[in-house]
């Protein structure tokens, strides 16, 4: 490829790839977020004090959560790079997404075409959650890149890289092992095959099995070092009743298909089939949306009953692969084989990733790994179906796909830490602090509400202190001996329902308030 075609293919990758990293530069100063404060912060800096290390005892176990420490061991390489601030810690996650974001673009060029390539860049980089945990001190994005790139280079026949980055996804996170269970079913059922010769046949099983093993030393070094494989708070979560499991399958269903406004993207996608089909009158374009109706019950918190539970998850499972094999029958692929499977296994992932997901705690950033391939195959069949109806469409789409991200930015404010209303929690917990150490009191009696409250004072690794001078007494609610009272809307009710509780207690006041959004916090001081 010349430079003049590389130009011509990649000018609208690296557009966006600027425009995001300028987008994200004002999130790298903040502190750390709910779980990005702890554990996730605090056991990186931990590392950093104690040396990098994967070993299971690197770090206390409360910090560790019992997980693998890869991407613990990486932030503190680049640390030792960049330093300990709270901007060079964002920059290690930010670095990972725009590689992905990269793989993304190339990944989809590769199998498709420019076209699809482009539309996949977009409905992915823009998408809110994605957006938002891109510069976290999380793990979810490293998990999700890696799966990506080790899915491609298994299909790709690349089985030394192969073996490497499922090693390094393993040592990630145990969730990453999801991935490993769909490869090595697909690399059992092609020792049956006749295309391939038995050397090469056994070389994509020990290209899985070099990882597995790996791992598997990790959590027999953790057994020896802890007395358990897997950390016992995360077993104590799993669920076993079919109520919980069953709520959680439905979350992810949510979670790809209408959650943060993309409902209006399915919509204009289904829409764009079943008007394809009727102009061109191949109706083989609708097998595809089989799958709709059953989507359409799970992602419904009115309608889901109408069918017995355990008849909704099996049919997904089953008609979700099958409506992707219907897809691949239809969009043109740059090499059919190795697009088709890459396009089939990520498909198997997103089923099994859900299933998985049901039966362990959820929180809505772990579906990123499967978010963005179920996306990818979205918009390879839409930008399929624009093509056979009116290319000159195709930019329409576009525009279309963007404003729809844009209104999920302005309309979905919540506080969590897949919404961009997080930038909003942390500004105001920021000013709160900012102000306790502007007044200097740190000696006197503060009370909170929530845990991460606490932290915020006690701990420098959330990132919130300038001054890290330590505050002598902060508890858990108001006693007689409180001085200084800390709320905020952010973690939990308790603190709002506080607020307006100490408004009617005549022995505090207000002396300071901070609102961005609807985040807002409080700080309230005992009259004198």
């Amino acid at each position: 490829m010349d430079f003049k075609d590389y130009i011509q293919t990649r000018w609208v990758l690296w557009s966006v790839v600027l425009a995001f990293i300028v987008l994200k530069l004002p999130h790298l100063p903040y502190a750390f977020y709910w779980d990005e404060a702890w554990p996730y912060a605090s056991a990186v800096k931990n590392m950093y004090q104690s040396g990098a290390s994967l070993s299971p005892a690197a770090i206390d176990a409360e910090l560790s959560r019992g997980h693998p420490l890869l991407f613990h061991f990486a932030m503190v390489c680049w640390m030792k790079l960049f330093g300990t601030s709270n901007i060079a810690m964002h920059s290690f996650p930010l670095f990972v997404t725009v590689l992905f974001i990269i793989a993304v673009y190339e990944v989809a060029l590769r199998i498709f075409n420019v076209r699809t390539a482009i539309a996949a860049l977009l409905l992915v980089a823009f998408q809110q959650m994605f957006f938002v945990q891109a510069s976290f001190v999380l793990p979810e994005v490293l998990l999700a890149f890696l799966a990506f790139v080790s899915l491609w280079c298994y299909v790709n026949n690349r089985f030394v890289l192969t073996s490497v980055l499922l090693t390094l996804l393993f040592y990630t996170k145990e969730s990453g092992l999801v991935l490993g269970l769909v490869l090595g079913v697909d690399a059992v059922f092609r020792l049956f095959g006749n295309k391939e010769t038995t050397k090469e046949k056994w070389i994509r099983i020990a290209a899985l099995i070099v990882p597995a093993i790996l791992t598997g030393l990790f959590f027999l070094w953790q057994q020896k070092v802890r007395g358990w494989y897997v950390f016992p708070g995360h077993t104590g979560l799993i669920h076993t009743q079919w109520q919980p499991i069953y709520d959680q399958f439905r979350a992810c269903t949510k979670v790809y298909f209408r959650d943060d406004f993309r409902k209006y993207f399915y919509l204009l996608a289904v829409l764009l089939i079943v008007v394809t089909a009727i102009y061109r009158k191949q109706y083989k374009l609708l097998l595809p949306l089989i799958v709709l109706p059953i989507t359409v019950l799970l992602c419904s918190d009115v309608y889901h009953g109408i069918l017995p539970r355990s008849v909704n998850v099996i049919a997904w499972v089953i008609l979700y692969p099958l409506s992707v094999h219907y897809v691949c029958k239809h969009i043109r692929f740059q090499n059919k084989h190795t697009g088709y499977r890459f396009v089939m296994l990520s498909a198997y992932l997103i089923v099994c990733f859900s299933l998985f997901s049901a039966i362990n705690f959820l929180s809505v950033r772990y579906l990123i790994i499967a978010l963005v391939p179920s996306l990818l195959i979205a918009a390879a069949y839409t930008v399929c179906c624009i093509n056979l109806l009116q290319p000159k469409l195709y930019y329409p789409l576009l525009l279309c796909m963007l404003m729809i991200e844009g209104y999920a930015y302005m309309k979905n404010t919540a506080l969590s830490d897949v919404t961009i209303g997080a930038f909003d929690g942390l500004y105001v917990q920021q000013a709160s602090v900012d102000f306790l150490e502007q007044n200097n009191w740190q000696d006197r009696q503060i009370s909170v509400y929530e845990n991460l409250q606490m932290l915020r004072l006690k701990d420098f690794n959330t990132g919130f202190s300038k001054k890290k001078k330590p505050y002598k007494t902060v508890i858990w609610g108001v006693d007689p001996h409180t001085e200084i009272v800390l709320l905020e809307n952010i973690e939990n009710a308790r603190a709002a329902d506080s607020s307006a509780k100490l408004r009617l207690d005549t022995s505090f006041k207000i002396v300071f308030r901070a609102e961005k959004g609807t985040a807002w916090c409080e700080v309230m001081e005992r009259k004198r």
